[in-house]
């Protein structure tokens, strides 16, 4: 069984702790706790390595590893359990992957990286590709046959917090936090600002008309806060200037309401 999405990743942890004045029992007994817990998760060096790999023949795990070769199977999992997907956060605080049994559904699971203690797992119901961006949200993008795309966004601890739909597919600022899609006639852009999700599902967002029907390929994210239409002549929308206002990702669905109204019509 191949396991695809493998990644080896190296992160580093400073910990600052302010002296205070303790009694001579006190720091006993402080002293005595460290002790304990550095003999039981002796795991959590300053420096570790997370694997997916084979090991004994048959099982499939991720592993953590120190710098002073310490090892902990996180999964444990029976044999033949397919394991992938592994990514890291940017910041260092979480990571996930997936994971499968035969016959079952794939599973995304987070964890917390400095303690490999479990947040939350869920089953997706998809595939597709999965990525983290800044704000610690998971991106689970797929696609739902000809002119059709979903995005998802969970936060660290799998809640679905945002959902729509593309005709186009969907570009990406570089920090994953703004995320833009395109109408299938090419002629109305949506943005959405993720930075802005609330309890809701309902983030900042802008809409604006195209009048050059230009495809997917032409637009592309200059930088966080640009959409550069490479057109002739070409164009740019800024979106330091633009009015952000509360957008529901149900507006973009109008092709649909349309092709649903233009079948009812014909028949």
């Amino acid at each position: 069984m191949a396991i695809r999405g493998n990644k080896f990743v190296y992160f580093r942890f400073v910990n600052n702790y302010n002296s205070l004045p303790l009694t001579h029992i006190m720091k006993r007994v402080i002293l005595t706790i460290s002790i304990l817990l550095v003999l039981s998760i002796s795991v959590l060096s300053q420096v570790k390595k997370l694997e997916i790999r084979m090991h004994n023949g048959a099982y499939y795990d991720l592993f953590a590893y120190s710098n002073n070769n310490d090892t902990i199977n996180i999964t444990q999992f029976e044999p033949w359990v397919e394991v992938r997907d592994l990514i890291v956060s940017p910041d260092s605080t979480y990571f996930f992957y997936r994971y499968k049994r035969e016959g079952k559904a794939y599973r995304l699971v987070t964890y917390k990286l400095e303690s490999l203690k479990k947040v939350s797992e869920v089953i997706p119901g998809f595939g597709g590709h999965f990525e983290w961006n800044i704000r610690n949200q998971i991106l689970h993008s797929w696609g739902c046959g000809t002119n059709c795309a979903n995005l998802r966004v969970y936060n660290s601890a799998l809640k679905e917090i945002f959902f729509t739909l593309s005709s186009c597919g969907f570009i990406y600022s570089a920090d994953k936090t703004r995320v833009a899609q395109l109408s299938m006639l090419a002629d109305q852009i949506w943005i959405f600002d993720l930075n802005t999700l609330n309890k809701n599902k309902i983030p900042n967002g802008y809409t604006k008309k195209i009048n050059h029907n230009l495809n997917w390929d032409y637009y592309k994210f200059s930088t966080n806060d640009e959409i550069v239409i490479d057109s002739i002549p070409s164009h740019n929308i800024d979106l330091t200037k633009i009015k952000w206002v509360k957008l529901d990702p149900e507006t973009t669905g109008q092709f649909y309401i349309e092709r649903q109204h233009n079948q009812n019509s014909n028949l």
